[in-house]
């Protein structure tokens, strides 16, 4: 074979050489043209990755420059953002079997039965006794790691003070669910050729009453000035992972039209809102906290299907996939007013009037118990800051319409 490819280039080209000449010839030709390949090949995945950095880096000053006069303003630390996070390999979420569980008192159970005018309340209010990380009861585990040593005490005063916000029906306790808690966040990690950005959740079962219970000791904790209402880092944060016992999805509802032109869906939070602190404030499209329900078809966790349930118990939107729309994850964050952990997040939809949304919202399931009003406001700065400037907001909406603005090149002051 060798011998006719030798004949047939001495032919063809009238070459002088001997065989052995030629054949060194092909090898030196192939060895050169190999070689330039993968100088090629390793020129491309460099300039792939440092072009893929050069923008991380590019958007990391930019949010920066964005952020710095209003996060100190609005105590939230940022964690770890992306543009955005790789759904499939950059969000990465496990349920534990750890829990922690503050049970009802004993003594005020009745009250609270009465308080529902039934017996049976088991729909409304999930009856959890303490439980905490090591499967004991005394919560001394808990108290050990956070170096708060009195907690077991602080546990007991508070949960009498929270129970009877929940037979009262005040400052939002009307129900008791589960409610998912983040034991352990690390937003350091990076995947593939261009390194993007990872984040790893390790989850633990609680429930809301619980949750109130951490949220009232944090009150008081951080209004004495204890180290917990500074945290740093993530890592500082695991030191009390006790106290983050939910895990917020902040989704901002954009609706695209043609030019460019887009509406913010921005809403104003009842006075019916758990979250007694945001009543009457205007708040990004949606706030979902994460649940054990928000499963994909291998049952794992997933944020975006928080996303869809959302989506359909505030605003109405039941399949979300039938729509031109992207669902994208940008900022992890931590908002130190009430030490909640939470994330960005844009919603498009390309084919949907404010009209039509106006009429999905006012059957959604929770509209009533969540939202008052539904405003739209065009994505034009100026527009936006006289906005801001005269409407009262949640720090963290306010954040998450910030970062998420920043990327489509309009800075909020």
């Amino acid at each position: 074979m060798l011998a006719n490819i030798v004949d047939y280039l001495q032919n063809v080209l009238n070459l002088n050489l001997s065989p052995l000449g030629i054949i060194k010839a092909i090898i030196i030709f192939l060895l050169g043209y190999y070689i330039k390949k993968m100088y090629d090949g390793i020129h491309s995945y460099h300039l792939k990755r440092f072009k893929s950095k050069g923008v991380r880096k590019k958007l990391n000053k930019q949010l920066a420059a964005n952020s710095a006069s209003t996060l100190g303003k609005l105590n939230i630390l940022t964690l770890g953002n992306a543009n955005p996070y790789d759904s499939k390999n950059g969000i990465n979420i496990v349920l534990s079997k750890k829990s922690l569980y503050v049970g009802f008192p004993e003594d005020l159970k009745k009250d609270l039965y009465k308080s529902f005018h039934k017996e049976d309340i088991a729909e409304e209010f999930v009856m959890n006794t303490d439980s905490s990380f090591d499967g004991g009861n005394s919560f001394s585990d808990i108290a050990m790691t956070t170096e708060i040593f009195n907690l077991p005490d602080l546990i007991n005063k508070h949960r009498k003070i929270v129970a009877r916000h929940f037979i009262e029906k005040s400052n939002g306790c009307h129900f008791n669910k589960a409610k998912l808690g983040v034991f352990k966040i690390n937003t350091h990690s990076r995947h593939g050729d261009n390194e993007n950005p990872v984040i790893n959740m390790e989850l633990y079962r609680t429930d809301y009453f619980t949750h109130k219970v951490f949220r009232s000791i944090y009150k008081e904790l951080s209004s004495s000035g204890h180290p917990i209402s500074q945290v740093n880092d993530d890592l500082e944060l695991q030191k009390y992972n006790s106290f983050t016992t939910s895990f917020g999805v902040n989704s901002l509802v954009i609706l695209k039209y043609e030019h460019e032109v887009k509406d913010y869906i921005l809403t104003k939070r009842s006075t019916n809102a758990t979250e007694v602190n945001s009543r009457n404030q205007y708040n990004i499209s949606m706030l979902e906290g994460l649940t054990d329900t928000d499963k994909d078809n291998a049952d794992k966790i997933d944020l975006r299907k928080c996303v869809e349930r959302g989506l359909c118990e505030e605003l109405g939107i039941e399949d979300i996939n039938s729509y031109e729309s992207t669902i994208g994850f940008y900022d992890v964050f931590l908002e130190r007013n009430f030490l909640e952990l939470g994330i960005t997040c844009a919603v498009e939809i390309s084919n949907m009037s404010f009209q039509e949304l106006q009429h999905k919202a006012e059957y959604a399931k929770d509209r009533a118990l969540e939202i008052s009003e539904m405003v739209k406001i065009t994505n034009d700065k100026k527009v936006l800051s006289e906005f801001l400037s005269k409407s009262e907001f949640k720090q963290q909406a306010l954040f998450t319409l910030q970062r998420i603005c920043a990327r489509q090149g309009i800075k909020i002051e």
